[in-house]
């Protein structure tokens, strides 16, 4: 009697994903005057940085009229997504109307996590 015996090997791909909690820190220059540049710092601190994990921010104003830009004078749009890498940036805010001004600032990862 012959035995045959036979293995057969299966392989399972899984895409395991982690969760890193992180911290928004932001900072701004409170007081200035119309289409002055004010100094506004927006930093990203992750748990753990993890080379799998990108940040990005978007930002909206809930009060007020201004921009946001980039140090080479480039305008961010309003609630488009742009990216940290670094995990920190330094952007002016110009306020274009007289009175009290709230910007949102909402960070988020490749995830999905997102903190204001």
């Amino acid at each position: 009697m012959l035995l045959v015996s036979l293995c057969f090997s299966c392989t399972k791909e899984v895409k395991l994903f982690t969760e890193v909690e992180f911290e928004l820190v932001t900072s701004h220059t409170n007081q200035g005057y119309l289409n002055e540049l004010l100094t506004t710092t927006i930093e990203v601190i992750p748990e753990e940085v993890l080379e799998e994990i990108s940040y990005g921010f978007t930002y909206s104003i809930t009060k007020g009229e201004g921009y946001l830009v980039t140090a080479n004078g480039v305008l961010l749009a309003e609630n488009s997504k742009m990216s940290l890498n670094p995990l920190a940036t330094s952007l002016s805010y110009v306020g274009t109307s007289a009175g009290d001004h709230e910007v949102q600032i909402i960070a988020s990862d490749n995830y999905g996590i997102e903190k204001e």
